[in-house]
């Protein structure tokens, strides 16, 4: 339940989350770097499938290319202790990491996001059409990661804690 990360793309979190649109369930996969609590990846998908989670995961990849040791973590979940998955992250060098048995806490940073993007974007929000759905949570993702400060960033957005970041690795401090 440490979630203090020293540098961006050493330790991911993602969870799948479950909402109804058009009296149909629909799945939310994300994955959240710890550093920043930045969204780097999300799917959604009408099934909470290893697909949906392994999708997901080599968007993340694909849009930030983590050079060092990365920890990826989540919960005991079907897709996330799947072969398919297992192997994506074997093949990208990632150790993967499990919340205890029964524990949402060690996953409390993925938690809390879903918790917000349902009070502040699902839950207040009547969507016409599933695209409808998706063009909102994509404004929901650059709102979250531009102009929402956190408590974890001293009250900055994810950007912003991680441009701080790379401006002082580049000062050299």
């Amino acid at each position: 339940q440490d979630f203090s990360v020293n540098k961006p793309n050493t330790a991911w979190v993602s969870d799948c989350t479950q909402f109804t649109l058009c009296e149909r369930k629909y799945y939310l996969c994300a994955v959240l770097d710890l550093f920043s609590r930045k969204i780097i990846a999300y799917r959604i998908s009408p099934k909470a499938s290893t697909q949906l989670v392994t999708a997901t995961v080599k968007d993340a990849l694909n849009n930030n290319q983590p050079t060092d040791h990365l920890t990826f973590h989540s919960d005991r979940g079907c897709q996330y202790t799947s072969y398919a998955f297992r192997k994506l992250l074997i093949d990208n060098n990632i150790v993967q990491s499990f919340s205890k048995a029964g524990n949402p806490y060690d996953n409390g940073a993925m938690e809390s996001f879903f918790s917000s993007l349902k009070q502040e974007e699902i839950y207040r929000t009547a969507y016409r059409s599933v695209n409808d759905c998706k063009k909102h949570i994509e404004k929901y993702m650059e709102f979250y990661n531009k102009k929402r400060p956190h408590r974890a960033n001293n009250y900055k957005t994810p950007n912003e804690a991680e441009a701080l970041y790379y401006k002082k690795k580049n000062r050299g401090v």
